[in-house]
């Protein structure tokens, strides 16, 4: 006969715990005489912790889901307003980008001719411009990880959807009327020296750091120099290319400032719609 030390346990009950021993152990007393109303009340006590435990969970879960959407929305309410600031910088430094732009396409129309050194000023002005793009992060990882799922307000999380679909679609428009510009900008090259109008807007130490010279080398500015496509302001305003290109340098610009203007609408509309909800 073997050992009873040597008897491996029942696999039923070498992982219960007492508790859940000692239940059965009742139910089926409760059984055995037929106490039903025990049996029932028994099942009833393990069914309801079941359900509480279910609830304890779920109400955790949605604690901490409540705490991760304000966090998301913490930070997209950062994002719209680092976009409305970028706009709004960019707008304030084109302005007078943009007017030296503007008078040098109405120069091609006025019966005065402007001064040279206006107009290489003016010309100059092309080549100045950086795109400025919307902060879209933290919209963009709601989207990619599905937890856009955890904004409770419908209303606010079909908002944040089109808010994106609107902020591609003029990231678009943006890079559109940017190669519109630099098209025109190279076209306008042609017909002037571009050194003689930038040496003209900024210092020529700025230049020299920009163009990265050696130390110890010519200076790009040093001694005489001579531009090899000198600018005749009356040929330079009777050239149809070059009163295209002025044209194509004001409609890019033009749109441009318009599409800042909806990205920083859009954003402003937007934050107010999710601060409302960060304040609920």
């Amino acid at each position: 006969m073997p050992d009873p030390d040597d008897l491996s346990p029942d696999p039923a009950t070498a992982f219960a715990s007492p508790r859940r021993r000692l239940f059965f152990a009742r139910l089926a007393a409760a059984v055995r005489r037929q106490d039903w109303f025990v049996v029932a009340l028994e099942v009833a006590i393990v069914v309801l912790g079941v359900i509480i435990g279910f609830q304890v969970t779920a109400w955790g879960q949605a604690r901490a889901d409540a705490a991760k959407e304000q966090g998301y929305l913490g930070q997209v309410a950062a994002d719209l307003a680092e976009t409305e600031r970028t706009m709004a910088e960019a707008d304030d430094g084109a302005r007078d980008i943009e007017r030296a732009i503007y008078l040098l396409e109405r120069a091609f129309y006025t019966p005065e001719r402007p001064p040279r050194d206006s107009l290489l000023v003016w010309v100059g002005n092309a080549a100045f411009g950086a795109p400025r793009r919307p902060v879209l992060g933290t919209v963009e990882a709601l989207v990619a990880t599905g937890d856009l799922a955890l904004i409770r307000n419908d209303s606010l999380r079909s908002a944040l959807t089109e808010y994106l679909e609107r902020a591609r679609a003029e990231i678009d428009t943006q890079a559109r009327f940017e190669q519109t510009r630099a098209s025109a900008e190279e076209r306008l090259r042609r017909h002037v020296d571009f050194s003689v109008p930038i040496k003209a807007i900024l210092p020529p130490e700025h230049i020299e750091g920009a163009l990265g010279v050696p130390l110890g080398a010519t200076a790009y500015f040093d001694g005489p120099r001579r531009s090899p496509l000198p600018l005749d302001t009356d040929q330079f305003l009777n050239d149809g290319d070059a009163r295209h290109a002025a044209e194509q340098l004001v409609l890019g610009t033009q749109n441009l400032r318009r599409s800042r203007e909806r990205m920083r609408e859009s954003a402003v509309a937007l934050r107010a719609l999710v601060e409302a909800e960060l304040n609920r």
